[in-house]
């Protein structure tokens, strides 16, 4: 069935002025306030009703029953949508020994990214010492293998050295 509003309304949107991002959280690196969290709202589109195209309100509430999917859509365009956008900021090169599987007891993910925020690091490596608290041989390696890596990448134990960020990626997108 067609739509009553086919021949007598176009739903093309309006034209808006260009939306800003908002940024709502920011990190405190090297002195610098760097932004890593921001959103935008974009309005909803403002749509016409029965009256206004000139369709009978009984036939377009018949149409709306009769085709679900199409008030569902017509609905969504009608509400605000929200965009979230985060960065990372510190990104360092992920060390060689977080392989997928076991890290000093610790299960790490499969899709390890190539770079991660230095205090994710830090954090892998300080909860791998944790859950070997009794054994004081595996803390040793695992001192060990934290030192080789800072040392092998150039870093130091400052997570605020050689700040590098990240591209904005999409959190939420919608409504």
């Amino acid at each position: 069935m067609s739509s009553p509003f086919q021949k007598k309304f176009c739903s093309k949107t309006p034209f808006r002025q260009e939306q800003e991002f908002v940024e709502t959280r920011f990190q405190q690196i090297d002195g610098q306030k760097i932004p890593t969290r921001r959103e935008m709202t974009i309005p909803g589109e403002e749509r016409l009703t029965f009256e206004q195209v000139g369709v009978d309100p009984r036939e377009g509430k018949k149409y709306w029953q009769e085709n679900p999917e199409e008030y569902k859509k017509y609905l969504e365009s009608k509400a605000p949508k929200t965009i979230i956008q985060e960065r990372d900021v510190n990104l360092r090169k992920t060390p060689g020994s977080f392989k997928p599987g076991k890290f000093f007891g610790l299960t790490l993910s499969p899709d390890m990214p190539e770079e991660m925020p230095m205090e994710n690091i830090q954090n892998i490596y300080r909860r791998a010492f944790e859950q070997n608290k009794g054994n004081r041989s595996i803390q040793e390696a695992i001192q060990k293998d934290f030192k080789i890596y800072l040392k092998e990448a150039g870093y130091s134990i400052d997570p605020t050295a050689k700040t590098k960020v990240s591209e904005w990626r999409d959190v939420k997108s919608g409504n």
